[in-house]
């Protein structure tokens, strides 16, 4: 079963809620398990986590439109940050 992530609702939203919000993202299982550490752990549980090219780029996504909507503006840092990370990945290649 897929789960949804809504910035407007709160949070991660079930199939049947999903389809009833605007601006809805679906969430893989291990982006929910990451955000469930996040949300209870320490930052030394965090840390070890191995976390993909792929999988960092839906948190990012998540986060960065939550943290958007909290704020109601954009982050400046985090632009920044996603320069820096796009020019790590075209040097990679």
């Amino acid at each position: 079963m897929t789960n949804y992530f809504n910035h407007l609702g709160g949070g991660t939203l079930c199939p049947g809620c999903a389809g009833t919000r605007p601006m809805v993202y679906a969430l893989t299982v291990n982006a929910q398990k990451v955000l469930r550490l996040l949300q209870g752990y320490d930052y030394n549980a965090v840390s070890r986590l191995k976390i993909d090219d792929e999988l960092s780029r839906e948190l990012d996504l998540c986060m960065n439109g939550y943290l958007k909507h909290l704020l109601e503006k954009n982050i400046k840092s985090a632009a920044w940050l996603d320069t820096l990370r796009d020019q790590r990945m075209t040097l990679k290649q």
